[in-house]
C-alpha cells in the first residue's frame, strides 16, 4: 500500500522532478555496449565448444558446410546431433530439410555428400549419447537465442542513438557498434570546446618534442 501512495505522490509531482541528465544517455549507450561485446564473446565460446562436441560425432564434420554456425548447419546439428540419427534417412529427404533451413542454397548434392561423409566416418556412438546429444542442441539453442539478443541489443542500440546529436552511424564503413562504441567513450561532445580538446582525449593528437635539437611531431599517447 505504501509503494502505491508513493508512486501516486510522486506522479502527481511529475513537473517538479529535475530534468533528465543527457549523461544518462552515454551510460545507458555504454552499457548496451557493453551487453552485446558480452554476448558475442559468449556465443564465441560456445561456438568453440560445439566444435568440440562435434569432433566426437562427426569426424569429418568440417567438411559439410563452409561455417558450423551458418542457418543450414545449425538446423542440421540441431535434428542430427549425432550419425544415428541418419540411419533411415535419404538424400532427397535430407536435401528438402537443408534446401528449407538454408532458404534454397543447398543442393541433393550437398546432402549426398554429407551421408558419404558419415558413412566413411564409421561408427561414433558412444555411451551416454542421450547425453551427448543433449549437450550439441543445448548449444546450437544457445548459439541461435544468442544471435536474437544480439540483433535486439543492436535494435535498442539504434533507437538510443537516434536520441543523440550523433550521426555518424550515417558514415560508410561505421556501423551502429562502432558508432556507439564511440559515443559512449566520447558523452556529450559539448564538453569539449575544440576539435583539438576531443583529440588530445582520444589520444590521437599531434604532439611535439625534441630529440638532439630536432624538432619531432608525434601522435598518441606516448608523450
Amino acid at each position: 500500500m505504501g509503494c502505491v501512495l508513493h508512486r501516486q505522490s510522486v506522479a502527481s509531482r511529475l513537473d517538479e522532478l529535475p530534468d533528465a541528465n543527457p549523461q544518462d544517455m552515454y551510460w545507458t549507450i555504454g552499457q548496451l555496449v557493453a551487453r552485446r561485446n558480452a554476448i558475442v564473446k559468449h556465443a564465441a565460446t560456445v561456438k568453440n565448444q560445439l566444435h568440440q562436441q562435434l569432433s566426437y560425432h562427426y569426424p569429418s564434420y568440417k567438411k559439410f558446410f563452409c561455417d558450423i554456425d551458418g542457418k543450414a548447419a545449425l538446423a542440421f546439428w540441431e535434428k542430427y546431433p549425432a550419425p544415428y540419427h541418419l540411419e533411415s534417412v535419404g538424400a532427397e529427404e535430407l536435401a528438402a530439410y537443408l534446401r528449407k533451413a538454408s532458404h534454397n542454397t543447398c543442393s541433393t548434392r550437398k546432402a549426398e555428400e554429407i551421408l558419404e561423409l558419415v558413412k566413411k566416418d564409421g561408427e561414433t556412438k558412444r555411451n551416454y549419447q542421450a547425453s551427448r546429444d543433449f549437450l550439441v542442441v543445448n548449444m546450437v539453442q544457445d548459439m541461435k537465442g544468442s544471435r536474437e539478443l544480439i540483433k535486439e541489443t543492436e535494435a535498442q542500440l539504434r533507437q538510443v542513438l537516434s536520441e543523440t546529436d550523433y550521426k555518424l552511424d550515417s558514415m560508410d564503413g561505421i556501423s551502429t557498434v562502432t558508432a556507439a562504441e564511440l559515443i559512449a567513450e566520447i558523452g556529450d561532445i559539448r564538453r569539449f570546446s575544440s576539435a583539438d580538446k576531443l583529440a588530445r582525449f582520444a589520444g590521437i593528437a599531434p604532439v611535439r618534442f625534441s630529440s638532439g635539437g630536432n624538432s619531432i611531431r608525434a601522435s598518441g599517447k606516448l608523450i
